[in-house]
């Protein structure tokens, strides 16, 4: 096709990233107005195989080794469906969104999107909770670029640190354990605004009587404070807001409703392992100086008392 016309949309969805031989047989074959929307969204309507092209690129010969993986031709076989299947993932998803964006009517159906990471239709009816089908979409995703140039983007995207630290009171040595973590689970129980719920989150915990642990140091279970604070944030920070609390006198789980409001933009300094830790010395540095005056006045009174 010499059309500029064409040239045009070519040009421009091969910049969207679409494959530069899948755009020539959607504009050649669909019947489409020279329309990069009614285009876009043929291709995902309609798959494309390269059997299609009429200059298609030869096929690659499978190595002996790989020819003997799996069982032969039906392993091979079998292998290639699975991979198809998996790839299926980010299309799908990417079909979804055209869809919303493209589609004149209020709602679009999300069953593909499903079949494609794995669920069967009687798992779409089941409630499911949104923190975990979050992660079970990410994951699918992640399977899915395996293998290709785009493998590990959403580790990439989405993988911070936290950092877990544990002082003891008695020796004052503090342990540390980084977590990987690919979203935050926050409460809302309690809380009027997300910086609330991100304090929380923070804050730190005194381990004592029962819950006294052990130290490696002082080789005995110790009076301790825990806290945990982000020592890596990833490009993009998933946040999930813990909704669901147990009503003890009904005996049956409640989803709160309560309005937690946050900033369009989201200063995370305070919640940065320096910062926190700088916190954490000056309100041990007070706690410190406040014990040394109660043990005074305690002193006082014995002395008092004699």
């Amino acid at each position: 096709m010499n059309d500029p016309v064409f040239e045009v949309v070519h040009s421009t969805l091969c910049d969207m990233g679409f494959d530069s031989k899948r755009v020539h047989h959607a504009c050649r074959t669909s019947g489409q107005t020279m329309d990069v929307e009614a285009i876009m969204y043929w291709m995902f309507e309609n798959e494309y195989d390269e059997s299609m092209d009429p200059s298609p690129s030869p096929p690659s010969s499978p190595s002996p080794e790989k020819e003997g993986e799996g069982g032969g031709e039906g392993g091979r076989e079998a292998a290639e469906g699975e991979k198809r299947k998996v790839r299926r993932v980010p299309i799908r998803l990417r079909k979804l969104f055209a869809e919303m964006q493209l589609l004149d009517q209020s709602a679009v159906s999300t069953s593909k999107l499903t079949e494609s990471f794995g669920w069967k239709p009687n798992d779409v009816r089941i409630q499911q909770d949104i923190t975990e089908l979050n992660r079970v979409l990410c994951d699918a995703l992640s399977r899915s670029l395996v293998g290709t140039s785009l493998e590990g983007l959403i580790t990439t995207l989405l993988s911070g640190l936290i950092v877990n630290k544990i002082q003891c009171h008695r020796c004052k040595k503090v342990r540390e354990r980084e977590e990987v973590f690919e979203d935050i689970v926050l409460a809302v129980k309690g809380h009027d605004s997300l910086f609330g719920s991100f304090g929380e989150f923070i804050s730190k915990e005194k381990m004592k009587g029962d819950n006294r642990v052990s130290c490696e140091n002082c080789n005995d279970k110790t009076d301790s404070t825990r806290w945990m604070s982000f020592r890596r944030l990833p490009p993009i920070l998933t946040v999930c807001l813990r909704r669901f609390d147990y009503d003890w006198q009904r005996q049956r789980r409640t989803k709160l409703q309560t309005r937690l409001p946050f900033p369009t933009i989201l200063d995370m300094e305070p919640y940065m392992e320096s910062f926190v830790d700088n916190i954490r010395e000056e309100e041990d540095f007070h706690e410190e100086i406040e014990r040394e005056r109660e043990e005074e006045k305690e002193d006082e009174r014995k002395e008092g008392q004699r």
